[in-house]
């Protein structure tokens, strides 16, 4: 049986899937959400054409304000792919376009020519990546932090694993303020910008990436791999 750790909990549907692929999943929450009280009304909607989401989180808080559909109204929305986009459809919303990361985000908003002005609901430790993108293209771009992500960074593993999944570039941070990884771990990041921030911290860490940036994706990424292991063997 695989030993693999997740940095944060995920559902026990997933973790009994994995047990029939011979992974056995431990989860350890290394970052806490909390979401931000945002007044609606201060929120001058002339100022902007677009919206953009990317995390789930921000699509979970930002609906947790009754007013905030209101915001919506006339508004092109722009989010990541993979459980962004699934958390938005929860609300029965689907973004006009969808980036893998960031970086893709913003090259996608850049290229459809649809948006003159982007406001970003975002979490207090999202990176700038894609407000730098989107201001050196020439697209006006704030920002409202509705959710706060705290480290936590004090928790010690006393034990070892064969596979560290990494969901956030937070998540990373947090993991290694205590904590490092062997020669023989695999890490699977649900995404390039977390492998970046992965490999700042590890720079010969080997790095499985899914094809999706879904955790059904991460756990076929990792089942593949280590079937592929004992086929080279």
């Amino acid at each position: 049986m695989i030993k693999m750790l997740s940095t944060k909990m995920i559902d026990g549907e997933t973790i009994a899937h994995a047990h029939t692929l011979n992974l056995n999943i431990r989860c350890v929450d290394f970052i806490k959400v909390n979401g931000v009280d945002f007044d609606t009304h201060s929120i001058h909607s002339h100022t902007f054409d677009s919206i953009a989401f990317t995390s789930a989180n921000a699509v979970k808080y930002f609906f947790g304000n009754q007013n905030a559909l209101n915001l919506l109204r006339g508004k092109n929305i722009f989010s990541l792919a993979g459980k962004t986009s699934e958390e938005l459809a929860r609300y029965n919303l689907k973004a006009i376009y969808t980036g893998e990361n960031a970086d893709d985000l913003a090259e996608v908003i850049i290229q459809a020519k649809l948006a003159k002005s982007v406001l970003h609901f975002c979490g207090n430790l999202t990176l700038e990546v894609l407000g730098a993108k989107l201001k050196g293209a020439g697209i006006e771009y704030s920002s409202l932090i509705i959710y706060q992500t705290i480290l936590q960074n004090k928790i010690v593993l006393n034990e070892d694993f064969d596979v560290v999944m990494f969901y956030s570039p937070s998540g990373v941070e947090s993991f290694f303020a205590a904590n490092k990884l062997n020669n023989e771990n695999v890490c699977c990041c649900i995404g390039e910008t977390t492998a970046m921030a992965l490999r700042k911290k590890n720079s010969t860490a080997k790095i499985i990436l899914p094809r999706q940036p879904s955790l059904q994706s991460i756990i076929e990424a990792i089942a593949k791999y280590f079937q592929n292991s004992r086929i080279e063997l």
